[in-house]
């Protein structure tokens, strides 16, 4: 979940919520049934308050487990794919034949440093970008400057950015966009009045 729209988070999060409450609600059944059966009434709205709070408590942990463990699985898959999807652009950038190359980019263009680059791909989080590195460098709606996030810039547009990071594992660029600093001087003074 690194770098992922706020509003795909705060989905996340509810379809987290949603499938703890369901399986609250089965164990609250079932400890409601048992209370039933042994103590009556009773037993059964405590068995199902019980059983609802609990259920709720190890249905969340569960389904967490649940989604990491899928998460683990499926991530070399995603890596994968990501990989074929820019073979094209930068051939096999992932492999140990790029590992001496990528280790003097990192020298080379240091975090911070302004890049150019043309949008290469859009995803619903942002776009990726060939810089001229021989690597794919991404740029996210939440490391964008306002019309990028509202607007994706076309394939084929160049963009202005400045290094983000490295990530070693997917050796991918990641970028992010400075706000325009008359922008942010305004901003500053609209709220000091």
């Amino acid at each position: 979940m690194v770098n992922q729209p706020a509003k795909t988070r705060r989905a996340e999060v509810g379809i987290d919520f949603i499938m703890a409450f369901l399986i609250g609600v089965l164990i609250a059944i079932e400890f409601g049934m048992y209370g039933a059966k042994h103590s009556g009434w009773t037993g059964a709205v405590a068995g199902g308050v019980i059983g609802f709070l609990g259920g709720f408590f190890f249905g969340y942990i569960a389904w967490m487990l649940f989604t990491s463990v899928l998460e683990i699985l499926t991530d070399p898959i995603y890596r994968m794919m990501e990989r074929r999807r820019f073979k094209k652009f930068f051939g096999t950038y992932g492999d140990s034949a790029h590992a001496e190359m990528w280790n003097a980019l990192k020298e080379k263009i240091l975090v911070g440093d302004d890049v150019t680059g043309k949008v290469i791909d859009q995803i619903y989080y942002g776009v990726f970008l060939d810089i001229g590195a021989g690597f794919p460098a991404r740029l996210t709606r939440s490391d964008s400057n306002d019309s990028i996030r509202d607007n994706q810039p076309p394939i084929g547009e160049t963009v202005s950015a400045c290094i983000k990071d490295y990530d070693d594992r997917t050796r991918m660029i990641h970028l992010r966009q400075k706000q325009d600093r008359i922008d942010f001087s305004i901003e500053l003074h609209r709220f000091s009045l």
